[in-house]
């Protein structure tokens, strides 16, 4: 969970410290969404007659349809459209009404009663860290909270600040005086937290004005999204380079194959069909890395010269390169 939906945030604490983590430990678990936790009378899916709904509050139906706040009633009520509309537009992103709303509830993942979704990833986890000279670090990401979102709270020896990012909001507050409140952001800020919007100007203002980008990110629906060309990095190497049309519709590479492969697929019936490659093996040291391929450890079908031989990114088709010896 931590690298899946918050290593940026662990990225945040190493860019305002500027130091290097010496220690971490971590310690969570799945407690609660599980078959055995499920309230007696519930059903496989929340609109299938669930006898538990009335003190659920993960009720599929309460949240999508009737919430004042997130409800599809209000959706309509509002005219809401786009990122405004969410998380209805999550589900019926071309439909936003409630005829499809329920009909997505009633053959869709996001219908199923939260304790029967075969669910293996943790619903809470603490990461504890300590940087160079002295500094701590909790993270804790947790299912059970009242407004979701991201907060902070820096505590110094003078004065602490707590941050809300969906407040948009810094409180600074230096010991012994009072509390200096600051709004932190302009425009819209739907999408992320604006998040998206800053990325489709970045897009614009590349067409516009012919700008080149170095975009590193883990995201590949958004690497796809901005990219021209793209690099697939493994460990510090790139294993694949090639236009992000080319990439994407052909991969070469055992690993960009398997990353390719687990990109979420925004149709329930695809996505459930859909064939996800294993990655197997343990992740080598970063570190003390050797000799051979980075990623030998983890492929199907290395061999001994992958072991002890790193491959060079060598042009496979034409302005596609990767780094393998199956291309020997």
């Amino acid at each position: 969970m931590i690298l899946a939906k918050s290593c940026h945030d662990l990225d945040i604490f190493v860019w305002l410290l500027g130091k290097q983590c010496k220690k971490v430990s971590s310690y969570g678990g799945l407690y609660l969404f599980r078959p055995e936790k499920a309230p007696e009378g519930a059903a496989k899916r929340c609109l299938d007659g669930c006898l538990a709904k009335a003190d659920c509050p993960y009720d599929a139906e309460k949240i999508y349809i009737t919430n004042e706040r997130t409800g599809i009633r209000t959706v309509v009520r509002e005219g809401k459209t786009g990122d405004a509309a969410w998380p209805c537009c999550v589900l019926t992103p071309n439909d936003l009404s409630e005829a499809a709303v329920r009909k997505a509830l009633e053959t869709g993942p996001y219908g199923r009663c939260v304790y029967a979704c075969d669910n293996d990833v943790v619903d809470h986890q603490v990461v504890n860290m300590e940087f160079e000279d002295g500094i701590t670090v909790d993270f804790q990401m947790t299912a059970f909270t009242g407004e979701g979102g991201r907060t902070i709270h820096i505590c110094g020896t003078k004065g602490d600040i707590k941050g809300n990012l969906g407040k948009n909001k810094v409180i600074l507050t230096q010991f012994g005086r009072t509390p200096v409140s600051f709004e932190v952001a302009e425009g819209d800020m739907s999408g992320h937290a604006g998040g998206d919007n800053r990325l489709n100007l970045l897009v614009k203002l590349q067409r516009e004005l012919g700008l080149t980008y170095l975009f590193i990110a883990h995201d590949l629906s958004m690497v796809k999204h901005i990219s021209d060309r793209v690099g697939v990095m493994y460990m510090g190497h790139i294993v694949e380079l090639a236009s992000s049309k080319e990439l994407y519709a052909n991969p070469q590479h055992p690993y960009t194959k398997a990353l390719l492969s687990a990109i979420p697929i925004p149709n329930p019936e695809k996505e459930k069909n859909k064939v996800v490659l294993p990655l197997e093996g343990e992740v080598g040291s970063p570190i003390n890395c050797g000799p051979g391929c980075r990623f030998a450890s983890r492929c199907k079908y290395a061999t001994e010269r992958c072991k002890n031989e790193t491959p060079v990114l060598k042009e496979i088709e034409k302005e596609h390169f990767a780094a393998c010896h199956l291309f020997d």
